[in-house]
């Protein structure tokens, strides 16, 4: 049984400077870019050689709002 890894989910402090990087130097494609709330966001990058792996990056407020 061969496993494969699909997703890769990273946490940062710096979702603009991690996705520039993960675009510009790595070479990945950006696949989404959203900010459903003031305070999430969640940028999805695929790298432009694997398919079959998604990396999302995230960011959430250290201090969530109550309001959703």
């Amino acid at each position: 049984m061969a496993y494969v890894l699909e997703v890769a989910i990273v946490p940062v402090s710096d979702v603009d400077r991690c996705s520039a990087f993960c675009a510009e130097r790595l070479g990945f494609n950006l696949d989404v870019d959203r900010a459903p709330r003031p305070d999430f966001r969640v940028v999805q990058l695929t790298p432009s050689r694997l398919r079959a792996c998604s990396v999302p990056i995230e960011w959430v407020s250290p201090k969530p709002s109550l309001a959703r």
